[in-house]
């Protein structure tokens, strides 16, 4: 069946849905702040932004075997050139290409002051060679970008299972892949598996960003996998006093042991359009993702059997701006309050969901404040290809489908092969009419 990924979703068993929290203090002694932060203690994500870093450049398609003059100013080529990616990046100057060849590779790049673009060829996968990020990228200069592209990165840290040979991912005190401050960041068809900063250490510090994490900076994510990433807030992003824009990405069964389970931001502006979001959980607030005293967009997203305290799927706390069009929302619980959407109104007025489509799952409990509700627990059959969500696949859903052409959309590519085209107009005229492949509760 196509999108089989999504059926997991009706087994799925919350911890988080039963867990019961301070119900005055959902977020368990206020939001967190990012690790080894430079701007001292406590740091109040309600302060006005600080000066972020320039412009991301924009930066040729995906590599296709060639590679324009403009903007890269030389290239270098692992290991052809250099045998680690860290002498590559030691060697280059700012707009340098550099090419890493299909293998696997054990590193922790340091990326300081620099703006170069890494692109992997084939398979390549990146694994950190100590208990660090595998990429840390600071003080990126003016108007200059560092990008990352088509690379796949996992935790080292395994084990062998005894029977099957199948490698089985142990949560390490840092197995994150991306960790960036003050920097200006893109990350293009990239995989994160298996990523974990999931511990507390002895003083109490919290580990934010299991595979990514931003502090003052501008991310921009595009075309991404992730999948069981772990953290204590943002099971796979994190971010702070950042611009962050994440497009066309999937996230699938990350978990967050306090606030978003796939997502969590605070004191930034955040923009994410056809993302999906696909089993995650978190134990305190945001299933999904968690907001925090920051300006929302939410544009043609797919929030799929998400689970946590407050808000099965997004909870938001202060947040002055929250925009949402065409999102779908699905088979959400929470142990305590909306099982779709949490929001604080003592923290100003919260979204506005009309535009959206709900199923399974009241909005809120006692906070409806600019919060269109779902008085009762709304139950309806989930058909791929129906796109609208009126339980039949029609014409509005064929021109929803060209709408988005040649995208990575979650609602129209029904195969999930990363593109929507012929095949999804084939397997949605198949179905026209009816009710296609129908997905039991």
């Amino acid at each position: 069946m196509r999108f089989a990924i999504l059926i997991s979703l009706f087994t799925i068993t919350s911890a988080a849905s039963a867990w019961t929290p301070n119900p005055d203090d959902p977020d368990g002694g206020g939001w967190p702040m990012p690790p080894d932060t430079p701007l001292g203690d406590p740091w109040n994500p309600e302060d006005p932004m600080p000066p972020l870093p320039g412009d991301l450049i924009d930066f040729p398609e995906h590599w296709d075997g060639e590679f324009p003059d403009f903007p890269f100013q030389c290239r270098i080529d692992v290991p052809e050139d250099y045998d680690t990616i860290q002498e590559a990046v030691d060697a280059a100057d700012d707009d340098c290409l550099i090419v890493v060849a299909e293998g696997t590779y054990f590193e922790t790049v340091v990326i300081d002051g620099k703006a170069v673009r890494i692109v992997g060829t084939g398979e390549v996968l990146i694994r950190p060679d100590a208990d660090e990020a595998i990429f840390t990228i600071t003080s990126t200069p003016a108007d200059h970008t560092v990008q990352l592209d088509g690379l796949q990165m996992r935790s080292v840290w395994t084990l062998a299972h005894p029977v099957t040979g199948e490698e089985i991912p142990i949560p390490a005190e840092s197995g994150r892949a991306v960790s960036a401050v003050a920097a200006a960041v893109r990350i293009t068809n990239c995989v994160f598996e298996d990523l974990s900063v999931g511990q507390v250490d002895a003083a109490g510090t919290t580990q934010s960003g299991g595979a990514i994490i931003m502090f003052i900076g501008s991310l921009e994510v595009d075309s991404c996998d992730f999948t069981n990433c772990v953290a204590d807030d943002g099971g796979a992003i994190a971010c702070g006093w950042a611009q962050v824009s994440v497009s066309q990405s999937q996230f699938a069964g990350c978990s967050a042991t306090s606030n978003g389970g796939a997502m969590y931001v605070t004191g930034s502006e955040a923009s994410l359009s056809q993302c999906s979001f696909i089993a995650s959980e978190a134990a305190s607030a945001g299933g999904h993702l968690s907001s925090d005293s920051s300006t929302l967009s939410l544009h043609r997203c797919g929030f799929w059997g998400g689970s946590a305290a407050w808000g099965g799927a997004v909870s938001t706390d202060g947040v002055t701006t929250a925009t949402l069009s065409q999102n779908q929302f699905r088979y959400h619980s929470a142990g305590e309050s909306g099982d779709v959407w949490w929001h604080d109104t003592t923290g100003g007025a919260g979204p506005w969901l009309a535009d959206s489509k709900l199923c399974s799952g009241t909005s809120t409990v006692g906070t409806t404040e600019g919060i269109v509700p779902l008085e009762t627990y709304v139950d309806c059959p989930f058909c791929l290809d129906d796109m609208d969500m009126d339980g039949v696949i029609g014409v509005e859903d064929l021109i929803d489908l060209l709408s988005v052409w040649g995208t990575r959309d979650p609602f129209a590519d029904g195969n999930n092969d990363g593109t929507v085209d012929a095949e999804d107009i084939v397997d949605l005229i198949e179905d026209f009419g009816g009710c296609g492949d129908f997905v039991p509760i």
